[in-house]
């Protein structure tokens, strides 16, 4: 979700970069290193990566997509989603 959300939330994110001492000269440099930094926290903890990993089924993704869409998580999110198939696209990148 952060790389979804860059476009909207790049400020934001150099300024986590730029807290992490990212050595990055532009604010875009700074926010990507930031999403870079926080995925290897991620990736370094024995936790599942995937939603399939998380025995998260690909058939159920639509009806997820369709319940994260009436979500207000996903109404406040930074970068608008409005449509079904745009949250199951992001689902499916994370599948």
């Amino acid at each position: 979700m952060l790389r979804f959300n860059l476009p909207a939330a790049g400020p934001e994110l150099a300024a986590v970069g730029r807290a992490l001492d990212a050595s990055g000269r532009t604010d875009q440099d700074a926010a990507k290193e930031a999403i870079d930094r926080i995925a290897a926290l991620f990736d370094a903890l024995p936790l599942p990566h995937r939603l399939s990993e998380a025995g998260v089924a690909l058939d159920i993704l639509p009806d997820l997509a369709a319940l994260a869409l009436a979500s207000s998580a996903t109404r406040s999110n930074p970068r608008p989603v409005t449509s079904v198939d745009e949250v199951a696209e992001i689902l499916r990148s994370a599948w």
